[in-house]
């Protein structure tokens, strides 16, 4: 007897695609990121003695290349979506469904700024603060924390809306940030509409 998983294989190839996308979009960016580093004439980046405008020139060409690859990523995930969207009615929500929803949107922000916030903060140390490791192995473990967190709420925001919460909810967790915020800027232009109660 064959048993048939439509909604499995859907989930598993959605995966599958997002994660090609990134691969591709992280590819893409380098490329770019290596083309500037070459082109770009190193007296741009201070002094040229020694080579000690270089150190300077590829910390750009990483930062750039990185958020160049994050940019063409969430643009894949939005458009991914919004082609794979049923142009359908928005569903109907019972009253007290419609009475909840606020209230549901406004703790999960709440939860992704912050988690925003926590993966921030190890970044400045580029900028010359260094934390203690017990400092720093806390705040992993808090970042790790609250992106789970904040999937548990993409979860049941798509599911409120209908939006793939398990494939949403995966992508914002096994993609890191960078997925927790391709989902969080489809769900506000996709998802997170608010329907019309049922009468």
């Amino acid at each position: 007897m064959q048993t048939d998983h439509p909604a499995i294989r859907s989930t598993a190839g959605t995966l599958l695609t997002l994660l090609l996308a990134l691969v591709a979009s992280v590819c893409i960016a380098g490329a770019i990121a290596y083309a500037a580093l070459d082109a770009m004439p190193c007296s741009w980046f201070g002094s040229t003695f020694e080579g000690a405008c270089g150190y300077r020139a590829m910390m750009v060409s990483v930062v750039g290349g990185l958020a160049l690859s994050a940019v063409l990523f969430l643009g894949f995930v939005v458009v991914y979506f919004k082609r794979r969207q049923v142009v359908a009615p928005a569903p109907a929500l019972s009253m007290q469904e419609q009475a909840a929803a606020p209230r549901l949107l406004t703790r999960w922000r709440a939860v992704f700024v912050l988690m925003l916030a926590v993966h921030a903060l190890p970044l400045l140390g580029m900028l010359g603060l260094d934390y203690p490791r017990q400092i720093s192995s806390a705040l992993w473990w808090l970042g790790m924390l609250l992106l789970l967190a904040n999937a548990g709420m993409v979860y049941l925001v798509a599911q409120l809306y209908h939006q793939q919460p398990a494939v949403l909810a995966l992508v914002s967790v096994l993609i890191g940030v960078i997925g927790a915020i391709g989902v969080f800027i489809f769900l506000h232009t996709a998802g997170g509409k608010t329907p019309a109660a049922t009468t």
